[in-house]
């Protein structure tokens, strides 16, 4: 909240002329269980624009998923395939789950689109800050997780929406899938 809160986020969207704003799961804390994502509802009460929400996915938790779901402002669950502002990281067995779970609910799934083997194994080259960024996160480590989420996808009948592509290339595979 130091950066952003639901009221302020909303009131700066509402001085553009934005009517409608989803917030990300990826907060502190993460909104990953039914107790945050009702009290982020509280707050949207108050809000000049409409509100909607990304679920978070918390591996241990699917089960707040399938609450979630049932919420009115809930219009997909993000997973998070590799690390962002410390959160997410979810194996391929958590992910095959969630797309999974995400299917039968009939939820989108929004992908953070990075391979978390791929950033581990450049983390015993670089360390995690702001200025290896771009050597923790080489495009070899997105494309893996978009050829990943986009066979979950397939497999399972999802809607996907991927977050932040950052290369042509990633359009490519997305062309070709």
């Amino acid at each position: 909240e130091h950066k952003e809160t639901i009221l302020s986020g909303s009131r700066a969207a509402a001085k553009g002329g934005i009517t409608t704003v989803a917030d990300m799961p990826n907060t502190s804390p993460p909104t990953t269980t039914w107790e945050r994502l009702e009290a982020k509802a509280r707050q949207a009460e108050r809000a000049p624009v409409h509100v909607l929400f990304n679920f978070g996915v918390d591996p241990a938790r699917l089960d707040e998923v399938v609450r979630a779901a049932a919420h009115p402002r809930v219009k997909a669950v993000k997973i998070y395939l590799g690390p962002s502002t410390g959160v997410g990281g979810a194996a391929p067995e958590v992910a095959a789950r969630l797309f999974r779970l995400a299917a039968e609910l009939d939820l989108p799934v929004m992908a953070h689109a990075e391979d978390l083997s791929l950033i581990q194994r450049e983390s015993t080259r670089h360390p995690h800050d702001a200025w290896h960024h771009d050597a923790l996160r080489p495009l070899e480590s997105e494309l893996s997780a978009v050829d990943q989420a986009l066979a979950l996808a397939r497999e399972h009948g999802n809607r996907l929406y991927l977050c932040h592509v950052t290369s042509a290339k990633v359009l490519d595979r997305v062309d070709a899938s």
